[in-house]
């Protein structure tokens, strides 16, 4: 049963700062976007929709591996792999993405901070969250708010980006410079 937040937070506030000192927010900030808080609002809706109509029958992770496969042993990604759910639940087939040896096209599907949390309660219900003392700051509508994988998710990033996207619109903000690929030249 949920408790109203004035419960939670006198039952497990000294709980709830304990556990979020211990899992500080160590997502880097989104890069700048040039969407305005309209289209933010719908590029939240279609990744949430986009993440909720994806197949729930696992797809083999190898092509994903071939880059990152500093995942095949990430907490995060291991206790969701258990639960036969992969990469391309969350991030789409990204077939495209996979296909590019420059690493220029980004995944399917990514997640600017505002949208990690509405993401992962699509399966992790709000209900059983707000059991937990130390969900309370996630599950208020502020913009400070932890994302859920300041805590669960720690490792699952990109230690080093040589591509960085608009996560809101996939756009490319910047790269390396290092290209695989020879271009053709239009030829």
């Amino acid at each position: 049963m949920r408790q109203p937040a004035g419960v939670l937070a006198a039952a497990g506030g000294a709980v709830l700062a304990a556990v979020l000192a211990g899992c500080p927010a160590t997502r880097p900030p989104d890069p700048p976007t040039t969407l305005n808080s309209e289209e933010k609002a719908a590029a939240l809706n279609k990744i949430v929709a986009a993440v909720a109509a994806r197949p729930k029958q696992p797809v083999d992770n190898s092509f994903c591996y071939v880059c990152h496969g500093n995942y095949k042993s990430e907490p995060l990604a291991r206790r969701h792999l258990k639960a036969k759910i992969t990469c391309s639940r969350c991030h789409g087939s990204s077939d495209d993405h996979s296909a590019d040896e420059d690493g220029l096209t980004p995944p399917q599907i990514m997640f600017p901070k505002d949208a990690i949390n509405p993401t992962c309660m699509i399966c992790h219900k709000v209900e059983k969250l707000a059991a937990v003392a130390a969900h309370e700051k996630v599950l208020v509508n502020r913009p400070d708010k932890p994302a859920c994988t300041d805590c669960h998710g720690k490792n699952h990033r990109m230690a080093h980006r040589t591509r960085v996207w608009d996560r809101w619109t996939g756009k490319l903000v910047r790269d390396d410079g290092v290209r695989l690929m020879k271009s053709s030249g239009g030829k």
